[in-house]
């Protein structure tokens, strides 16, 4: 058996677990979905793209989307992130050559763990009918009236200060709201909320599912929480609905799993294709009226409230 890309005598691209961290030099060599899966380590890490095979164990390291979102797919397909999270995937590519170790063999499927392959396929011509329609491309006035009502904001901002000048009660109040209005910040958006969207609700790979501090508990500290959140529907009935209605494009969030850099104005567009699609291959696609909503988060809650309590009597 050739090594890391080599030939046979009969010249047939070798098969084996090969390529080390170097790569395969020429990437001709063939692997199964066994010998790829060894290769999910820290240190070691492969995955597959469009069927080709790829060393990814150095290149994690100057990943602009940073390590761990890559590190999530080592030993496993990565075709459908690869497409989603990448607007100009041709170009993304070109830094992919030197990473290409070989491709599955012929008899191996194009998907790993138990995939629906026809579900797949599907997919991916809903997604190619997507950038057809150009619904992939953002509308500069959907964000330049975004920006303006950000910039009046702001214009307020200096009117106050205009009116009243500045005091120590102005900035601590002005400093409070911004500390409490604000959004996430950008290193935890690219680092945290992107591996959500890669895995979302995989067990230890999904940060958001991490269920650490739901261990840290106290007497005290529920009444807390309560406290704080309550200013979140503050903020939101004072900041969000006078621009974006009750619900605004948060109804239709779900797509964003599904088209990560689709801009918000097209999710009510694409909603009755993904709906098609789930119907097709019988997904269960649920939508709900804002009080079986509720009430779903109600029960959600006592039956979450209910475990607790067992463990709390029974520790």
């Amino acid at each position: 058996m050739g090594g890391g890309g080599q030939q046979t005598e009969s010249g047939e691209p070798a098969k084996g677990d090969r390529g080390g961290l170097g790569g395969g030099r020429g990437g001709s060599a063939v692997y199964t979905w066994e010998e790829v899966q060894r290769h999910s380590h820290r240190g070691d890490q492969w995955l597959v793209i469009d069927r080709k095979v790829y060393n990814v164990t150095q290149w994690v390291k100057r990943h602009p989307g940073g390590i761990r979102v890559i590190s999530h797919f080592a030993g496993e397909d990565a075709t459908e992130a690869f497409s989603a999270f990448h607007p100009d995937p041709n170009f993304v590519r070109k830094f992919l050559k030197p990473l290409l170790i070989g491709a599955l063999a012929p008899t191996e499927p194009s998907q790993d763990q138990g995939k629906n392959a026809a579900l797949v396929q599907d997919f991916q011509a809903l997604r190619d009918h997507v950038e057809r329609e150009g619904l992939l491309r953002a509308r500069p006035l959907f964000f330049s009236l975004y920006l303006g009502h950000i910039l009046l904001l702001e214009a307020l901002a200096l009117g106050l200060l205009w009116v009243w000048g500045t005091s120590w009660s102005l900035t601590l109040l002005c400093s409070l709201m911004l500390a409490t209005s604000q959004g996430a910040s950008a290193n935890w958006w690219n680092h945290r909320h992107f591996q959500h969207h890669a895995k979302p609700n995989v067990l230890s790979k999904d940060p958001d599912i991490n269920s650490l501090h739901v261990f840290v508990l106290g007497d005290k500290q529920p009444v807390e929480d309560l406290a704080w959140s309550m200013t979140f529907y503050l903020r939101f009935f004072c900041c969000y609905y006078p621009f974006f209605g009750f619900f605004g494009s948060v109804a239709l969030i779900s797509f964003v799993s599904l088209f990560p850099t689709m801009p918000r104005h097209n999710y009510h567009l694409v909603a009755p294709l993904v709906r098609a699609l789930c119907e097709k291959h019988g997904v269960p696609y649920q939508v709900k009226t804002m009080q079986q909503g509720l009430t779903d988060v109600v029960r959600s809650l006592k039956k979450s409230g209910d475990l607790w309590l067992d463990a709390y009597l029974h520790k």
